[in-house]
């Protein structure tokens, strides 16, 4: 599988999310340290890129900043696989009942519970976060599939 992981892939991942602290086990060919995998959106690309890694050790403290999960992104309409043999698996903090499909709802109306212009106003911000995170592509993309498939949790993915 070609890699789009400019360093060279690790053996070994072993970090802490949010990433102010992070160990990888290797060094990338002209002997930089890779960057830290801070959030969960790396971890899951080196994951999805390379086929070398043996042990994965994740530990998970909060949401991540850029992100705001607690679990690896795997795609809903099923296929998610990682090249990846793994012989050691850590995770601590990792949210297994995590639902995609509950995270790309779209978001709660105030209204008619509230009418003052705050509400209004949140409302609003509600709408465009939601529109300009992904959630209304991937709510609009997923919405026909088959509920059994929409309501399977991280660990089912």
């Amino acid at each position: 599988m070609a890699s789009s992981w400019v360093y060279e892939c690790p053996v070994e991942i072993d970090t802490l999310i949010p990433g102010h602290v992070g160990v990888l086990k290797v060094k990338s060919p002209d002997d930089k340290l890779p960057p830290l995998l801070g959030t969960i959106r790396n971890v899951h690309d080196v994951l999805s890129n390379c086929s070398t890694v043996r042990s994965l050790k994740l530990r998970i403290l909060g949401r991540s900043y850029e992100s705001d999960r607690c679990s690896l992104p795997f795609d809903l309409s099923g296929g998610s696989a990682y090249p990846s043999k793994l012989e050691v698996l850590h995770l601590e903090g990792y949210h297994f009942d995590d639902s995609e499909w509950q995270k790309v709802q779209p978001p709660k109306s105030l209204l008619p519970y509230g009418w003052f212009p705050n509400a209004i106003i949140d409302d609003l911000d509600n709408y465009l976060r939601w529109y300009r995170f992904g959630g209304a592509s991937k709510y609009f993309e997923w919405r026909d599939m088959p509920e059994e498939q929409q309501n399977k949790t991280n660990l089912d993915l």
